[in-house]
């Protein structure tokens, strides 16, 4: 499992994980709601069965690209009261997921952290550089 945090850009380093610029609740939800290519846990059928033994908290968790099909396919989101978004990336780092997401994050000014080491995994230096070689569908 790769975990990964998207935060705003105009955090730094030493405040990852505590951003004064943080992403608000409604904020996630509407950028969430703004793409199809998210889906709502409670939208999936594995949501829906764990909603009847434990209930979710509605439109916290939401799915990259998911596929009921293929388990190991989607990237889960989360959002934290502490002001970012917390991306796990279960099984495997596809081009193809990861391009898409820094496509969308791109759009509510944001990058992606890695946790270790704690440095900036994706600003838009590389994403311009591989907005060049190849452009995700979004």
């Amino acid at each position: 499992m790769k975990d990964y945090y998207i935060v705003k850009k105009s955090v730094k380093k030493p405040m990852v994980f505590r951003p004064e610029d943080k992403i608000s609740i409604e904020e996630y939800r509407k950028f969430i709601d703004s793409y199809s290519e998210f889906t709502w846990l409670e939208e999936t059928e594995h949501g829906k069965k764990w909603d009847k033994v434990r209930p979710v908290k509605k439109q916290l968790r939401a799915y990259l690209n998911y596929d009921a099909e293929d388990e190991k396919s989607f990237v889960n989101l989360l959002h934290s009261p502490g002001g970012y978004i917390n991306v796990q990336f279960d099984y495997k780092v596809t081009y193809d997921n990861l391009m898409n997401l820094l496509c969308l994050i791109e759009n509510i000014d944001c990058n992606l952290w890695q946790i270790k080491p704690k440095k900036v995994l994706v600003d838009e230096e590389y994403s311009n550089s591989y907005k060049k070689k190849s452009k995700p569908i979004v």
